[in-house]
């Protein structure tokens, strides 16, 4: 199998590892929560564009941020945030 289509096949989930696991969870519980995903393909193309690595939770920290800030609220222990924002990315999505 050439390399970049198995790399294609890993990304989207289809072989090995890759993102399926992640979709499937969030998948069930979208629809435990009685709510309907009407593109589950733009859910997989969305989340497959988040960032790896550390940089993953400075990431979704500046959305949560920019989200509270917005909202007239405040955030704190950014650090602490993103470092627990990793573990949870690096041991429990795929």
């Amino acid at each position: 199998m050439a390399n970049a289509y198995y790399y294609y096949l890993l990304r989207r989930g289809y072989s090995g590892g890759g993102i399926g696991k992640l979709i499937r969870n969030y998948r069930s519980r979208v629809q435990s929560d009685d709510g309907v995903i009407e593109a589950i393909a733009c859910a997989q193309q969305a989340i497959s564009r988040l960032p790896g690595g550390v940089k993953f939770g400075t990431f979704m920290y500046n959305q949560f941020d920019a989200r509270v800030v917005d909202d007239g609220g405040a955030t704190e222990a950014q650090t602490c945030v993103e470092r627990d924002l990793n573990y949870l990315n690096e041991n429990f999505t795929i």
